[in-house]
């Protein structure tokens, strides 16, 4: 009989060990998503390109049009962010930052990267989270920030 209740216990601290592990794994990578709730009507977005190989940047573009604003949170809205740290090869080669017109205080800032297949874009948010953008996304975001196509980039 005690041992039994010695093999019962046993089993029951194995369960719960598994049970604690695959919980472990889900919250550690789980994926969220954002609500950026900007007024347009009082922000620009500060669009700044990489200079070189370096972590130095010169400002490349202000988008103040409202429909913009809206598309560009739209897009970061329908994202599916991850709650990852990464760690890329090199640093971004874009970075977008929401700002308020009258205060010129930073509000949110993105960092972007163009994935090797020149396919879509990676962006790291400044408070915290990955999205890897759909390819649909990639292209209206690319070309909202930098008036191109990210098609021309192949």
């Amino acid at each position: 009989m005690k041992i039994n209740i010695y093999f019962i216990c046993l089993a029951l601290l194995f369960i719960f060990t598994i049970t604690g592990c695959i919980n472990e794994g889900k919250t550690k990578g789980s994926s969220f998503v954002i609500n950026l709730e900007i007024n347009p009507e009082e922000t620009i977005i500060n669009v700044q390109e990489r200079v070189g190989e370096e972590n130095e940047y010169k400002v490349f573009k202000e988008i103040e049009k409202e429909e913009l604003l809206k598309s560009v949170m739209d897009i970061l809205n329908d994202a599916t962010w991850e709650a990852i740290k990464v760690e890329m090869a090199q640093p971004p080669h874009y970075k977008f930052s929401f700002i308020n017109k009258s205060t010129g205080e930073q509000i949110e800032t993105f960092l972007v990267w163009v994935s090797p297949n020149k396919d879509r874009l990676e962006v790291v948010r400044d408070k915290g989270g990955y999205a890897k953008l759909t390819k649909a996304n990639s292209d209206d975001l690319f070309e909202i920030l930098t008036g191109n196509k990210l098609t021309d980039l192949q």
